[in-house]
């Protein structure tokens, strides 16, 4: 009997995403406060507003706003 299905098909693997040494996806709010030298109520008043950006993830809050762009942005002139 000839077996003309051929081998079995395996599901494509994905390669998992490159990151830079060193760098984070996401915080939590315990964690990017002091990256940045705020307190937790500040980082939450950062969500509130908008200057920062964050996910709810099961119970957690993961701010995704890396730190350093943060302050990078507090540097740059307002345009009005």
């Amino acid at each position: 009997m000839d077996n003309k299905a051929g081998p079995a098909r395996r599901a494509p693997k994905h390669e998992p995403v490159a990151k830079p040494a060193g760098h984070k996806f996401g915080w939590r709010i315990s964690e990017w406060g002091p990256a940045v030298g705020v307190s937790r109520s500040l980082v939450h008043e950062l969500i509130a507003d908008g200057s920062i950006k964050s996910v709810k993830l099961g119970a957690s809050r993961i701010v995704i706003t890396p730190p350093d762009e943060f302050l990078k942005s507090l540097a740059e002139p307002k345009t009005v």
